[in-house]
């Protein structure tokens, strides 16, 4: 009794930012699982032998420290705690099939990987809705844009992610040409804005050399390391001008 007398003066007075960091947190998950698998993928194909191992278990650890931040809530980051019971259960189900996920590691069962990272994923996308259903139900106001913006960092994940797994055999190219298509969707207001003409103009520019290396990769079938290599670090830069282009709209 006294612990549901605790969540509810919990729930009561948590502010709109605390659940905005939360849906943020969620969405860093959400990209660290691309990352996490396309680093994975990195280490088998041993495009990056010197760097790859390393990143991997540093984005391993990140994952699990933002998780319990999920799962606890942080005072000093401003994340709110879980508001139902319901989602600190979905919480634990995740952190059971993250446990999963890495076992399969071991043995490189891609198809099981694959599989066990979609759940994660659909868990996580699970949680933010709940959280964007359980505010508007408070009256608590989120920006209606905020699934948007974090999801353009997550689709360039996703997007090098599958490709890499193209290139070791692991996927279609269709897939891959579908998640390209979202991100392309994503990013578009960015081309088409008069807010900063110099930084969208960079995007396009880099884009257009993603694309092109894209399709020298799925259409001309070019599996070369260095080809890998070469949009990894294409995406890379367009994440970096994608952030700095929100800088600017927010300053």
């Amino acid at each position: 009794m006294i612990f549901l007398l605790l969540l509810a003066t919990l729930i009561n007075t948590t502010t709109s930012t605390e659940y905005q960091n939360s849906i943020r947190e969620a969405n860093k998950q959400r990209v660290l699982l691309q990352q996490i698998v396309k680093e994975y993928s990195f280490v088998v194909s041993g495009i990056y032998r010197k760097t790859s191992p390393k990143k991997l278990a540093d984005l391993i650890e990140l994952f699990e420290e933002n998780q319990a931040r999920l799962a606890n809530g942080d005072e000093d980051l401003h994340i709110a705690s879980p508001p139902t019971f319901e989602l600190l259960e979905l919480i634990e189900h995740t952190d059971e099939k993250w446990n999963t996920l890495l076992a399969k590691f071991d043995d490189s069962n891609f198809t099981q990987i694959m599989v066990l990272e979609a759940k994660i994923n659909a868990n996580l996308e699970f949680f933010i809705e709940s959280i964007m259903v359980y505010t508007r139900q408070q009256n608590i106001f989120l920006p209606e844009n905020i699934q948007v913006i974090c999801n353009q960092e997550y689709l360039s994940e996703r997007l090098v992610k599958e490709v890499a797994l193209f290139m070791l055999s692991k996927f279609g190219k269709m897939r891959t040409i579908r998640t390209k298509d979202k991100f392309q969707e994503s990013i578009k207001p960015i081309f088409e804005s008069e807010q900063n003409l110099t930084l969208s103009t960079e995007l396009k520019d880099l884009w257009q050399k993603f694309d092109n290396a894209l399709f020298d990769i799925l259409a001309r079938e070019q599996k070369s390391k260095g080809y890998l290599r070469g949009i990894n670090e294409l995406q890379t830069k367009l994440r970096i001008n994608i952030n700095k282009y929100k800088e600017v709209a927010r300053s």
